[in-house]
């Protein structure tokens, strides 16, 4: 099945058993981060976190055996980046791609924001709602996103436990303090838009 119609995804992960999420400060505090380090220096910390997941939950591999030599780009439209995924000798490549990445040619693209495609992987939101909201868009084959979200989706990930497993005593200061990053974030933006409607056309107008 090709195309951009809605794709299907299994029940097999219980997307109503996922019990916590990042915030949507703690996802933009990361995304900040991701922002200003380029994919190379990404990339060692990207390997590391797959191949933590994959420890833990080893039925993911089993469940991406359909997936074969396709590739899917997982591609975060507020990010200057994206991630190829790929099985490669029976392991899950995940490769953090520069803004070059255009030249290759996967089997299938998934493009979203990045908190959308958080809440696709952990299960916390549809796939099929995201699909008629727009939120979430498939290019090329769906099949094999499918494969990749169900796999994810059966393996019932729940990213703050994923977090303070892969950081050890790390963890849960780690998500502390992105939280306060993101809060920080989310105020200067406020008070930025509220500046800018102070400036709003109609009070620079010169009385008659």
């Amino acid at each position: 099945m090709t195309g951009t119609s809605p794709a299907v995804w299994s029940d097999a992960g219980g997307a109503s058993a996922h019990s916590s999420t990042l915030t949507a400060d703690q996802i933009a505090a990361a995304a900040a981060v991701m922002r200003v380090l380029p994919a190379a220096v990404l990339q060692p910390a990207i390997g590391l976190a797959i191949n933590h997941l994959t420890h833990r939950h080893p039925g993911i591999l089993e469940a991406l055996a359909d997936l074969g030599s396709d590739t899917v780009v997982i591609d975060p439209i507020d990010l200057p980046m994206a991630f190829l995924v790929r099985l490669e000798n029976n392991h899950l490549s995940v490769r953090c791609l520069d803004a070059k990445w255009a030249v290759i040619k996967p089997k299938s693209r998934i493009r979203g924001r990045l908190e959308v495609l958080i809440g696709l992987v952990d299960g916390t939101l549809d796939g099929d709602a995201l699909f008629f909201s727009r939120d979430l868009s498939v290019e090329g084959d769906t099949r094999a996103v499918v494969v990749l979200r169900n796999a994810l989706d059966g393996a019932g990930l729940d990213m703050i436990e994923e977090v303070r497993s892969a950081l050890g005593p790390l963890g849960s200061p780690a998500l502390r303090l992105l939280d306060m990053a993101g809060g920080l974030l989310r105020r200067r933006g406020s008070r930025y838009a509220a500046s800018t409607d102070s400036l709003h056309p109609d009070s620079l107008r010169s009385p008659k």
